[in-house]
């Protein structure tokens, strides 16, 4: 089964979820060989956030939330969070957890959606990027979150009263897919058809210049564990490493030459982690298929419909930051 996102909420947990309904927790630096359990069965599940060690949430190919406890994760029930049908003919992208009591998911109508995953109800989705998609979502706080897609534009709401906040385009030259946040005035964005990052305040965006970090493929995801540094994966099996306040020209690293096929798809760090680069890939290298479609990395995984993630690559890591 294709692992399709992964949340780690300490140095020793992660939990990954794939496109069997299934979530799978283990220990980064010691994975062993974990059981994956069931906990959305025929469904697809498309992003997952784990705001503690005890509960994640994640979203489906129905537009569903399901919450659970990785370490003893039983037999959930996933929720709809969309009764009204607002996201009926949209696809869920992401989602962010800030808290255990609050989550936002975003979804290729250009729509976030925020509810409690203890008791979700039927939360309404509100239209916050026209109609452009949306492709990522990150929560500084539960007082704030930014997205990201379509023509390059981000859009900054609070996701308790979202109201219709004014969209930006911080990079008109391409098509966002990835954000991160480590501060409430600090997001950096990078683009999967240009091997940019564009970082900028949220609160004031302004017109910030993109800059090219990896010349080999476009990026898929980025990840921030401080204001000061930020890590980002591409296409081609790299990852690369930079300062986003002043990024130069940082070199990318092939973390994952095995074969051509594995498109480094996701990245997860968290604040407060060792500063240990330990990459765990090859652990699930047993659970790729037999064959597997070859991938140019730009055309092979889309954030507008939410990182299809087909023959990717599992990728964990440990960060500096005390």
């Amino acid at each position: 089964n294709h692992l399709a996102d992964i949340a780690c909420p300490s140095a020793s947990q992660c939990t990954a979820v794939d496109h069997a309904g299934q979530e799978v927790t283990f220990d980064p630096a010691s994975p062993g060989s974990p059981t994956p359990a069931a906990v959305d069965a025929g469904k697809a599940l498309i992003a997952v956030d784990c705001p503690s060690t005890s509960q994640c949430t994640a979203v489906d190919s129905a537009r569903q939330e399901v919450t659970f406890n990785p370490i003893s994760p039983g037999s959930p029930s996933a929720v709809a969070i969309d009764s009204t049908g607002g996201l009926s003919a949209n696809n869920l992208a992401d989602i962010a957890c800030p808290s255990a009591t609050q989550c936002t998911a975003v979804d290729d109508g250009g729509r976030e959606v925020t509810f409690n995953p203890a008791a979700p109800g039927s939360p309404t989705p509100s239209a916050v990027n026209g109609p452009y998609s949306l492709a990522g979502v990150a929560c500084p706080s539960a007082g704030q979150c930014t997205a990201v897609g379509g023509f390059g534009r981000e859009v900054t709401f609070d996701p308790a009263a979202a109201g219709s906040p004014t969209p930006s385009t911080v990079d008109g030259s391409h098509t966002l897919v990835g954000v991160a946040c480590p501060s409430a005035t600090q997001c950096t964005a990078v683009s999967q058809n240009g091997g940019q990052e564009v970082t900028f305040n949220p609160t004031a965006p302004g017109s910030p210049t993109p800059v090219t970090v990896d010349s080999f493929d476009g990026l898929n995801d980025v990840s921030c564990p401080s204001t000061s540094q930020c890590t980002a994966v591409d296409g081609t099996g790299r990852e690369v490493t930079f300062n986003p306040k002043s990024p130069g020209n940082p070199t990318p690293v092939a973390i994952d030459t095995y074969p051509s096929w594995h498109v480094l798809a996701s990245v997860e760090a968290r604040p407060r982690r060792q500063s240990t680069l330990a990459v765990t890939w090859s652990a699930w290298r047993a659970r790729r298929p037999a064959s597997a479609p070859r991938s140019t990395g730009r055309g092979s995984r889309s954030r507008l419909t939410r990182r299809p993630r087909a023959a990717r690559l599992l990728l964990l890591w440990t960060t500096p930051g005390t």
